[in-house]
């Protein structure tokens, strides 16, 4: 699989200090390959022995319960086992804001549609910044932005509905008939 390997130490710095553990699923030709890690150097290797060059790569924000590292795919990819529920997440780190524009499934965002985006995460980040939430990370999803804001909740019926409360109504308030900010946490 080709990455950049500078980039992930980079970003996995930043998401999961202190060898938290984590989960990536790599998506490919409707096989999803997962696997656990707390260590940055056992994925790169995980990765360098990936034979499939092609896929959506996904990560769990986050925290997971440290159990998880009893199953088979601790430190390594494994095609077809069982992968992260909301049962094996024991606190929230990130509130998510997913800044999405609105298009046909398969069908990538245009430079224009992206240009948007980046316009309403800025008007997210300000209303945000004017509410005192420190300062995020921002992304490039793919499609969209992603801002991660870094929260300390534990998973609960009542956490789990704050940050859905929250991200619906940043929806209300930014999304247009361009961008959605999704709702879904």
């Amino acid at each position: 699989m080709q990455f950049n390997e500078n980039e992930l130490r980079k970003a996995i710095s930043l998401l999961k200090p202190n060898h938290q553990l984590y989960e990536i699923r790599i998506m490919c030709k409707k096989k999803v390959y997962t696997g656990y890690f707390d260590d940055v150097d056992m994925l790169v290797d995980a990765l360098n022995r990936f034979e499939d060059n092609q896929g959506n790569v996904y990560f769990t924000l986050n925290e997971l319960n440290t159990a998880c590292k009893s199953r088979s795919q601790y430190n390594r990819f494994i095609l077809g086992e069982s992968s992260t529920t909301d049962k094996d997440v024991d606190g929230y780190d990130f509130l998510m804001v997913d800044l999405d524009p609105i298009r046909i499934t398969g069908v990538s965002s245009s430079d224009e549609e992206l240009e948007h985006s980046k316009k309403i995460a800025n008007d997210v980040y300000q209303f945000m910044d004017s509410l005192g939430f420190e300062k995020p990370l921002r992304a490039y999803s793919g499609n969209g932005i992603h801002i991660l804001y870094r929260v300390n909740l534990s998973n609960s019926k009542e956490n789990t509905a704050l940050i859905k409360n929250c991200l619906t109504a940043l929806s209300m308030f930014f999304s247009d008939d361009v961008v959605k900010v999704d709702s879904v946490n």
